[in-house]
């Protein structure tokens, strides 16, 4: 970690980063096939070591699985990682115009929107979880992208090796 002048600031590698959502995401997400983590934290010189908020795709608060149809309807159901971690950044009353977003994997339609209409300026997203997006997902995930590219957020696409696994697809990938 480097320090700078300011003791609360200091800037970690972006795959220190990566390998703290796929943690969290494997220890938290409520989905059994594709476990998904996003982060925001502050975009440039003010960049701190721990997220402004975080969020896995999981369940609104207040329902539990046995009320969750099985199958893919039960995404109808899910919070995406990126919707959650803006939602929590809004509760903790920051103003999210920016900042950068971290995500595991590239953003839907639903989330993009979301993430434009918030004003992030990037978003950083792992290029190995990208080329193994599911057939069915693709179009949907391209139309997301589009969303971003659309609305002036900057894309990137992460591409080094973490040294970790990651429960995607309802199976096991190292990342």
């Amino acid at each position: 970690m480097r320090k700078t002048a300011d003791s609360r600031q200091c800037t970690l590698p972006e795959g220190d980063w990566f390998r703290w959502l796929v943690e969290t995401a494997m220890r938290w997400s409520d989905d059994e096939r594709t476990k998904n983590a996003a982060g925001i934290w502050h975009s440039g010189a003010d960049a701190l070591a721990w997220p402004v908020a975080h969020g896995v795709n999981g369940l609104p608060f207040g329902v539990s699985p046995p009320e969750v149809p099985g199958g893919e309807s039960k995404y109808d159901w899910f919070v995406h990682a990126e919707a959650s971690a803006i939602a929590k950044t809004s509760l903790e009353s920051h103003r999210i115009g920016r900042f950068r977003l971290h995500a595991l994997w590239a953003s839907c339609p639903s989330c993009a929107t979301l993430v434009a209409q918030a004003g992030v300026d990037e978003v950083v997203t792992l290029q190995r979880l990208h080329d193994l997006t599911p057939e069915r997902w693709k179009a949907k995930v391209d139309t997301g992208l589009r969303i971003l590219e659309a609305a002036g957020v900057t894309v990137r696409f992460f591409d080094e090796p973490l040294g970790v696994k990651l429960l995607f697809d309802g199976r096991e990938v190292a990342l």
